[in-house]
């Protein structure tokens, strides 16, 4: 099974968009945007292990730099907590973290 880029940054979005509440208007833009570009990650980080270009502690490695590029995205809408940020983050590494497990049987946390 792969990463659907697609669903995932969907429910990716969802999450956010549940747990940002009366925020959402505010950091909706830039959630959407770093959520997909992170689903896109996840998915590119599969393939790479699939293809043996790297390994599970690789691909730990890389996807941190994804999620705290994310994280520092989000971070930079003025009207938005830290958090809020750590909270929608949680949530999509969570989503992020089952989907890869699922795909690859191994964990990113």
């Amino acid at each position: 099974m792969t990463i659907d880029v697609k669903t995932l940054a969907r429910s990716l979005v969802d999450a956010a968009h549940g747990l940002a509440g009366e925020s959402w208007s505010d950091v909706r833009a830039i959630a959407e945007m770093e959520l997909h570009k992170l689903a896109q990650s996840a998915a590119d980080i599969e393939r790479l292990v699939r293809a043996r270009h790297i390994d599970d502690k690789h691909a730990r490695m890389l996807f941190e730099i994804y999620r705290t590029a994310a994280n520092t995205a989000l971070l930079s809408v003025e009207s938005v907590t830290a958090a809020l940020v750590e909270e929608v983050m949680n949530a999509a590494i969570g989503v992020i973290g089952k989907a890869i497990t699922r795909s690859l049987g191994i964990a990113l946390f």
